[in-house]
C-alpha cells in the first residue's frame, strides 16, 4: 500500500505491470502501468507505458493512453458510450 493505495505488481519480462486505484475521488477508476527493469534509462523517459480506466462522475467511462515515452501528456482517449 502506498498513500493508502493498494497497488498490484505483476513481474512480466523487462519488468513489472502495476495497477492502482485512481486516487482522485471526482475521477476513480484503475491506473495500469508497465514499469521497465531497466531503471537506469529512466531519465530518457517523460512516462511509462500507461492505461487508465475511469470513470469520471456524471460522464461515460473512459480509457486514457500513454503511448509517447517522449511525452508526459496522454497520447489517446477512448470514450465507452
Amino acid at each position: 500500500m502506498i498513500n493508502g493505495v493498494t497497488e498490484m505488481r505483476v513481474k512480466v519480462e523487462g519488468g513489472y505491470i502495476i495497477a492502482t486505484a485512481s486516487c482522485d475521488p471526482e475521477y476513480p477508476g484503475i491506473d495500469v502501468e508497465f514499469e521497465p527493469d531497466n531503471s537506469d534509462k529512466e531519465s530518457e523517459r517523460l512516462s511509462n507505458p500507461r492505461v487508465l480506466l475511469e470513470k469520471p462522475i456524471g460522464e461515460d467511462i473512459r480509457a486514457i493512453l500513454w503511448t509517447d515515452s517522449q511525452t508526459e501528456d496522454y497520447t489517446q482517449e477512448v470514450r465507452f458510450e
